[in-house]
């Protein structure tokens, strides 16, 4: 038998979760969550704890990660892997400071050598 909700909860507005005890697929109770989370994904059926929800949209999620990358890769040496490629890409600049710098020459390297086809469109 089910217990209900309490008070503090109430059905998602987004998408179905897949509970991984009762195994029901139902739209979540959300609920305040706690420490750095948001928002708390609760079974309807059992109660189990599904997931954290962010309150941050998809892009900006993805906008901070790139961020966060960028960030740390600014703080460490290019590797020995990026060096390599890069004199294999051709590069004749002088080395890289840091693996940012590293990746930001690979891929542009990379797209200088790609060839761009003219019909992919069928033009």
């Amino acid at each position: 038998m089910t217990q209900p909700a309490p008070e503090s909860q109430k059905p998602a507005a987004g998408e179905p979760l897949i509970c991984r005890r009762c195994g029901v697929v139902d739209l979540p109770l959300l609920s305040p969550g706690t420490g750095p989370h948001a928002i708390r994904a609760s079974c309807q059926h059992c109660g189990r704890f599904i997931r954290w929800i962010s309150t941050l949209s998809p892009s900006e999620r993805m906008a901070r990660k790139v961020k966060a990358r960028l960030k740390a890769q600014q703080q460490h040496p290019p590797t020995q892997a990026q060096l390599s490629f890069l004199q294999a890409l051709g590069d004749q600049g002088p080395a890289p400071e840091n693996m940012a710098e590293a990746s930001a020459r690979i891929e542009k390297l990379q797209g200088a050598s790609r060839p761009r086809d003219t019909n992919a469109l069928g033009g």
